[in-house]
This record gives structure tokens, C-alpha cells and sequence, in this order.
């Protein structure tokens, strides 16, 4: 007999008027949904039983059977969104929130799983949750510090009610700040260090008022600092994300974050393993020197940031979007840098070259995009930095001894008019050089 056949006698022991036979009942229902393989969701919704389980989570005289009826409900609510859907339909989140008050802990453990179920599943399913008052209940759980397995369950439903787009009310989820700061300062568990930093990245990807609030909470940004280069990348990528939120505020904000360990840690991750991190340290450093402050980028230049960046730009085996974040960093630099610094890259690093050879039968269109954007930045910044008495853009000279213009020139009939502009505005420096 398959387990889908099995589902109607199971339903009738959990819709008997005994106890013990309704327990073994959603015990073999929760059985039949934890299969790994296609789990019969639609065949248990479809059966009617949800109600009925909804239902046993009032019956505080059997905990047993709250347990195992809120573990079957959690197995629905792993399914897809019309499943959990159907779970919020069945008014089960009033019951379950309240049975974060259960004298029993595998009850008040059941119940997380379940909720941090539930508020993944979707912004909307988030916010009814929050809106349902679960955040005061949620983190009395956490203060309280209870065992790991609950602690670990609680912080990742917590970074649930942070997680997605558009970003949760504040009203709603701030008042988990402290004690998010708390776990982040005290917890050695490295999964409860993971969530909490994914609630502050979530919490921090909003408006400067959000990167605010979290450089607030005392001790945060250093922390961070030091997680910065842990050995657990699942710690590493939500403090990357975070830092770099922080670097998208203002100049002030971004100081906070910019300090020797901070940079010193950026760079070490600039050779990391995994491509997502040596994408998101890019973009980090992107952002610092994007702020225009020449302070702050004078700081990831003395940190020896560029010549690796202009390393990977080089290699042509790097990931072409770590490639594309790296060629930001440089873009940036020649729009905001002082003649100075400009100067220093071009002469040390020789970047030049790198970024031209980028043009060879470059088919991305945004990295196309950057590094068009790069070398017209550079152009004006020399435009700017011209020597009174030669009047003679100095960059000029170092891009046409790469074929630079020639490169340039090839996508003068680009099917995207953004490219075709930029590219004459580039090939103007030229034409006004010629004629002079």
C-alpha cells in the first residue's frame, strides 16, 4: 500500500472521538508528510484534516498531540506558498502564537518551526505574523535563553520576520534590535551568530534611518568587524552584506564602518573561495569609495586594495560578475578620486590595459555598461587634471597605447542607445585632441 493510500484511515483515526487513537493517527500524518521525496501535501489538504489539527492545537490537556499536530502543520507549511497558505486560511497562526506560551518546551519549540515557516514563505505572510504580535512573545523565548535547539530555531524565525522585499514596517520589527546586539556581542553558536547577522543585513538594506539604528546598537559594527573574516562563510556572507549595506549610507556612516580591521578583512576576502563572497567584497568597497568622500578612499588605497582589484579585472578566469564589481570600484575611483589618487593608480597598477582588454567581444551588456562608463570617467577626470600649459588630457595618450579608442570605437553601432552615447562622448576626447 503507497502512503498516499494510507491517507484515509489515517484520517479517520484522527477524526475518532478517542485520545490515543487521534495521537497515532497525526503521528503516522506526520510521518506520511516528512518524506523527502514529494511529500502528498495537496492529498492531506485535500483530505479536510487541517481543520481538525488546527483545532488539537487547543487542547492544552494533551501536549502530546499539540506537539505532534503543529509538527504536521509545520510539514504543510514547508510545501509551496498556496500550502501555507491554506495553513493561514485555517486560522491556525492566533493558536499556534499563543502556544509560544506553553509551559511545554518541545510545544514552544514546535511552534517557532512553525511561524518561521510561515513568515518565509512571504512578505505578506511576514507581516500578518507581525501584525499578529508575535515579536514580544519571540524574543521573551530568547531573553530567556533556553536551550540551543530553541535558540537556534528562535533567531532564524527572528531573521524570517526580517527577511524580504518590501522591508517590514519598523514599528514592527526594531524592538528585536537589542536583543539582536545582545546575541550578536555574547552567543559563541555559530548558527545563532549566522541569523542574527541576517536580521541586522536585512534590517540595515533600507534608508540611511535603518543603517542608522544598527549603528547604534553599541558594539555591533565592531563585532562585525571581527566576524568579518571567520572561518564559517555562513557567518562571513550575512556580516559582508551588512558591512555593505552600511557603506551604501552616507559619508558619516560609512566612516564608522571604515577602519583598518574592516578594510584589512575586505582585502583577505577579495581572494576568497567562493564566488559570492569575492562578489559582495567588491561591491563593498565599490560602495566606500562611490561615497566621493577622498578621505575614505585615500583609506582603501593606503589598505592596498587596488592592486588586487586590478588583479582580478586581469584575470580572465575570474567570475565576470566579481569582474563587473571589481571595474566599479575603478569607475568609481575616477569619478570621485582627487588627481592624486587617480594619478597613483594609473601609474602603479597600470589598470589601463586590463580594463581595455575587457572590451574584447564583451557581450555583457552592464559590464560592457562599466567599463565604457570607466574609461569616460577616467577621460574627464583628465579633462579636469589637465597641466595649465599643455592643456593635454594625460590619460589620453595611456588609453590609445592600448588600442583603447579602437576597442571603443567597434561598438559605435551597439543596438543600445546608453552604449552608443557614452561611446561618443568617449571618442569626442579623442576627435578634440586630433584636431588640436
Amino acid at each position: 500500500m503507497s502512503n498516499v493510500e494510507k491517507l484515509p484511515g489515517i484520517v479517520e483515526f484522527i477524526q475518532s472521538n478517542d485520545s490515543n487513537t487521534q495521537l497515532n493517527g497525526v503521528i503516522e500524518l506526520r510521518k506520511l508528510l516528512s518524506v523527502v521525496e514529494k511529500p502528498p501535501i495537496d492529498e492531506v489538504l485535500q483530505s479536510g484534516v487541517l481543520p481538525t489539527l488546527v483545532q488539537f492545537l487547543y487542547n492544552d490537556y494533551n501536549p502530546l498531540l499539540q506537539f505532534e499536530s503543529l509538527w504536521a502543520i509545520a510539514n504543510i507549511t514547508a510545501g509551496q506558498s498556496f500550502h501555507t497558505e491554506a495553513v493561514i486560511r485555517a486560522n491556525a497562526t492566533p493558536i499556534i502564537i499563543k502556544l509560544l506560551n506553553s509551559p511545554f518546551d518541545y510545544v514552544v519549540e514546535q511552534s517557532i518551526w512553525v511561524l518561521g515557516n510561515i513568515a518565509g514563505d512571504s512578505h505578506m505572510c511576514r507581516d500578518y505574523v507581525l501584525q499578529m504580535g508575535v515579536m514580544p512573545l519571540l524574543l521573551n523565548i530568547i531573553n530567556k535563553l533556553p536551550k540551543t535547539s530553541t535558540l537556534r530555531n528562535a533567531t532564524w524565525t527572528l531573521s524570517n520576520l526580517f527577511r524580504g522585499k518590501p522591508i517590514p514596517y519598523t514599528s514592527l520589527v526594531n524592538e528585536a534590535l537589542p536583543t539582536l546586539t545582545q546575541l550578536l556581542l555574547s552567543s559563541d553558536d555559530e548558527e545563532v551568530i549566522s541569523d542574527v547577522a541576517w536580521s541586522f543585513s536585512y534590517y540595515s538594506d533600507g534608508p540611511n534611518s535603518r543603517v542608522q539604528e544598527v549603528i547604534n546598537c553599541s558594539g555591533v559594527c565592531e563585532r562585525l568587524a571581527q566576524l568579518l573574516t571567520h572561518q564559517n562563510y555562513k557567518i562571513v556572507t550575512p556580516v559582508l552584506r551588512t558591512i555593505g549595506n552600511i557603506t551604501t549610507g552616507d559619508n558619516v556612516q560609512t566612516q564608522i564602518i571604515v577602519n583598518d580591521t574592516v578594510l584589512n578583512g575586505l582585502l583577505q576576502l577579495l581572494s576568497y573561495s567562493k564566488v559570492a563572497i569575492r562578489k559582495e567584497a567588491c561591491w563593498s568597497i565599490s560602495n566606500i569609495v562611490a561615497g566621493g568622500n577622498r578621505q575614505q578612499i585615500q583609506s582603501v588605497i593606503d589598505a592596498k586594495i587596488m592592486p588586487k582589484i586590478v588583479s582580478i579585472i586581469s584575470d580572465e578566469k575570474e567570475d565576470i560578475n566579481v569582474i563587473k564589481e571589481a571595474v566599479w570600484v575603478l569607475n568609481n575611483l575616477f569619478d570621485f578620486g582627487s588627481k592624486d589618487q587617480i594619478n597613483f593608480i594609473i601609474r602603479n597598477l597600470e589598470c589601463i590595459l586590463p580594463i581595455v582588454n575587457l572590451l574584447d567581444n564583451c557581450k555583457d551588456l552592464k559590464l560592457l555598461s562599466v567599463i565604457l562608463g570607466a574609461i569616460n570617467y577616467l577621460l574627464s577626470s583628465g579633462n579636469d587634471f589637465r597641466d595649465n600649459q599643455s592643456c593635454v588630457n594625460p590619460y589620453i595618450e595611456c588609453i590609445e597605447c592600448c588600442d583603447g579608442f579602437e576597442k571603443v570605437r567597434l561598438y559605435s553601432n551597439h543596438n543600445d542607445t546608453s552604449i552608443v552615447t557614452i561611446v561618443n562622448d568617449i571618442l569626442q576626447y579623442k576627435n578634440a585632441m586630433d584636431l588640436n
